[in-house]
């Protein structure tokens, strides 16, 4: 899941820290680091799902350049920022990381299958995301529009549910190949939103 978390942050950072920097949206420039930092994330969570979801529309290898142009931008972006800002954290700085941080342990401990012993302790968040686990996967084998993967009718039919938040951690689940499935990107997913 480490793996998912990781790579989540090509759709739940990276695009945000450089459409902030490079639009200086909300001063985005002027702000401390630590700002633009936690800023990068809720910037995109708000533009990645509808980006991507126009860009693999017209071809989905442009959803890959637009992630290795994010990400390539971002470094490059965060080298020169950590050069000229020195990244320090005032008290409210450390404040913030702690919660994250608590966040990141209690977030995991609530969505992740738990095994004590022989037995196997699923989390109730479990059966929820089973199903939007089925439109993710959905999503990276079909392209968009989906289809819907609880219903055949004799031939596929088209999702007819909302599916833009799945489209980051279908992603996901395609970089990650056989170290991250559905089911864990969308984990991931919640875990950056969080």
């Amino acid at each position: 899941m480490g793996v998912g978390f990781l790579l989540f942050g090509l759709f739940a950072f990276a695009p945000g820290y450089t459409f902030g920097w490079l639009s200086n949206v909300l001063q985005f420039r002027q702000r401390r680091l630590i700002t633009r930092l936690t800023a990068a994330v809720p910037l995109s969570i708000g533009i990645v799902p509808i980006v991507t979801y126009y860009l693999w529309r017209c071809w989905l290898p442009l959803v890959w350049v637009a992630c290795g142009a994010w990400g390539t931008t971002c470094a490059i972006l965060l080298i020169r920022d950590v050069r000229v800002n020195r990244l320090r954290l005032s008290r409210s700085g450390w404040l913030v990381l702690a919660i994250g941080t608590g966040w990141l342990v209690v977030g995991t401990l609530s969505l992740v299958a738990l095994q004590i012993g022989n037995r196997l302790y699923f989390s109730l968040a479990s059966y929820d995301q089973s199903t939007r686990a089925a439109f993710t996967a959905a999503l990276s084998r079909g392209g968009i529009p989906p289809h819907n993967p609880f219903f055949f009718a004799g031939q596929p039919v088209p999702l007819r549910y909302h599916y833009f938040w799945f489209i980051p951690c279908s992603l996901v689940d395609q970089i990650g190949g056989k170290l991250v499935h559905a089911h864990q990107s969308i984990i991931a997913g919640t875990l950056w939103c969080g």
